[in-house]
């Protein structure tokens, strides 16, 4: 009997370790688009896109930068806002930002947060380094009636990719993605008294490939050029009457793959496994485009 339970208890250790041990799927990710929408018992729904966007360099430290999208039927840009900076700490597995104040979006029926943003300070946003029995201690977690501990992990598909996951009693911390209810939001996914707040979508690409349209030109992304066919099991042809001085190929999580020659008018993808990219596009120009493209 004890040696059935020491075995037990081995295989328990070495399933968490797989866990922890699965690659790393970070959050800041340049396009990486986070779609929101909340509503109160006497208020209409409010949408709202987050949105990762360009680099910046502040305080010596490499950031990305981040933005809301405010949203009208939720899917048309009415306006665009800068709202902080954050960044990835992949050897840790945790999430920094400096937000600026008063940007916090607590559910509508929770005003109070123990999240303090600051324009000069980094704190903690997301820590995916933890395990079963650990505390959820980040601003997100407040006024709980329990010790927040974490009582399972898994990895499970969420938006196309596998991710640890991370639950406590309600609340659910998801690799890449923050919590359940969307980025910067309190833990809980809760609906309460016909109010409450969710992520209705998530996707990394283009405003068009996050089915995002635009109200006034001066917001919208160029259309550069048009690639084709998509999906395609081995060359992406690229149709447009713009000079370019950037074609990049990225996976899903941001990590440059390949930089091409400008003047190719064909992207060879027979040496990338089959699976989702993006394909970035800059013109001599400055404008750019991102195109999600699918290898079979």
């Amino acid at each position: 009997m004890m040696n059935n339970r020491l075995f037990l208890a081995s295989l328990l250790m070495l399933f968490s370790f797989q866990l922890i041990a699965q690659t790393y799927v970070p959050t800041v990710v340049d396009s990486a688009t986070w779609l929101i929408s909340s509503w109160g018992e006497w208020n209409p729904p409010e949408h709202y896109a987050l949105r990762i966007e360009g680099d910046s360099l502040y305080s010596g430290v490499d950031y990305k930068k981040l933005y809301r999208y405010d949203l009208e039927n939720d899917r048309t840009v009415m306006s665009r806002r800068f709202i902080g900076l954050m960044r990835d700490d992949v050897p840790t597995r945790k999430v920094y930002g400096v937000l600026l104040d008063g940007i916090y979006l607590p559910y509508p029926f929770d005003g109070d947060t123990t999240c303090i943003w600051s324009n000069s300070s980094e704190i903690l946003l997301y820590d995916f380094d933890l395990s079963v029995g650990d505390s959820l201690s980040d601003c997100h977690i407040k006024g709980l009636n329990f010790d927040g501990h974490i009582v399972t992990e898994s990895v499970q598909e969420h938006f196309g990719l596998s991710r640890r996951t991370l639950d406590s009693q309600g609340y659910t911390l998801i690799e890449g993605i923050g919590y359940a209810a969307g980025l910067l939001l309190e833990g809980s996914n809760a609906i309460a008294a016909g109010i409450g707040i969710r992520m209705y979508d998530y996707c990394i690409g283009s405003l068009w490939d996050c089915s995002l349209r635009t109200s006034t030109e001066e917001l919208s992304e160029q259309s550069l050029a048009t690639l084709y066919p998509n999906p395609t099991k081995d060359n992406i042809l690229i149709s447009t009457d713009q000079l370019l001085r950037q074609i990049s190929i990225y996976d899903l999580q941001g990590r440059l793959l390949q930089s091409l020659s400008p003047r190719q008018k064909e992207i060879d993808l027979s040496s990338i496994d089959p699976g989702t990219y993006l394909i970035k596009l800059v013109s001599e120009d400055g404008l750019t485009q991102t195109q999600r493209i699918i290898k079979l």
